[in-house]
């Protein structure tokens, strides 16, 4: 498959795929970087969802998408000490219910993937606590 080809397949410009193949996406097939997509691009900036009266994608995509956002938004808060946030972040992902097909696609930081299996750290109330008491 051509990049053209490709392109159309997509309704991007040939630009884009270019842009899109600098940056990981798989040219092979359109399903291949359908789900490169779906897996790595912000939901609100793919075409489909600009344009009014198309198609939105598939709900199972935007899981994966979500569960990525939610752990950029965990390791942001764990970053800063924010654990009442982190939890919350933690929590959320925990409830989203994504198919194994899917929890191999999400990438976390390695913190992120202890807190959800539930190994104690700086988030564990009973660690913040014990912190507390030594001050």
């Amino acid at each position: 498959m051509t990049q053209a080809e490709l392109a159309r397949e997509l309704d991007l410009s040939e630009c884009m795929v270019s842009k899109l193949k600098r940056r990981g996406m798989p040219v092979s097939s359109a399903a291949d970087a359908q789900a490169w997509r779906a897996c790595y691009l912000d939901p609100a900036l793919v075409k489909a969802m600009r344009r009014p009266g198309m198609v939105s994608r598939p709900r199972e995509q935007s899981g994966v998408a979500q569960a990525n956002e939610l752990g950029l938004l965990a390791h942001r808060a764990m970053v800063a000490g924010a654990w009442g946030d982190f939890v919350r972040y933690v929590e959320e992902l925990r409830a989203l219910p994504l198919s194994e097909a899917q929890e191999a696609r999400i990438r976390l930081p390695v913190e992120i993937w202890d807190a959800l299996c539930g190994f104690p750290g700086p988030w564990s109330p009973h660690v913040r606590d014990m912190r507390a008491d030594k001050h």
